[in-house]
């Protein structure tokens, strides 16, 4: 009698059991001679749903960012028109949500919905499911990636007047 034999996972089951080092071992930084091309990180299931979009649903923060890390779209539209981010909102992730933020997801992306419906920021949706911890830890990274383009712009000026005065 022959055994059966279970397919290997999928990148989304992976994803929303939050198994990390599998997903790492899928996309290594230096494939094998031979291998097996991975899964598209950025597919959808049949929600529209990205496995990045599980893993923050779920809560998985170190399987969030090993998604991004293999090439999943930060950014990426999900199912709803929602990125990661705005599912982190919705879902009260905060851990996730400080993580994308890290990550360099943009906050000033809307939801890419029906004609008829509104189309909201992360933080908007935040404030809507009422995550106010959310809300600012948005604020936050908002802040520090303006406090951090002024140091840049006043660098490069003080170089250009410094460059101007030999």
């Amino acid at each position: 009698m022959c055994r059966q034999v279970a397919p290997p996972p999928t990148l989304f089951e992976l994803a929303c059991a939050g198994d990390t080092e599998a997903i790492r071992a899928m996309y290594p930084a230096k494939p094998p001679k031979g291998a097996d091309e991975p899964p598209n990180p950025n597919g959808r299931d049949d929600r529209g749903r990205t496995p990045l979009d599980l893993a923050v649903i779920w809560g998985f923060v170190e399987t969030a960012e090993a998604l991004v890390q293999s090439g999943t779209d930060l950014d990426g539209c999900g199912g709803g028109g929602y990125t990661a981010l705005h599912r982190a909102a919705i879902w009260g992730k905060l851990d996730c949500a400080i993580k994308l933020l890290e990550l360099g997801a943009d906050t000033t992306l809307q939801t890419v919905a029906a004609p008829d419906a509104f189309a909201e920021t992360a933080s908007d949706v935040a404030k809507r499911y009422g995550n106010d911890d959310i809300v600012l830890a948005i604020r936050d990274a908002e802040n520090k990636r303006e406090q951090e383009r002024l140091e840049k712009e006043a660098a490069e000026a003080a170089a250009a007047t410094k460059k101007g005065k030999r």
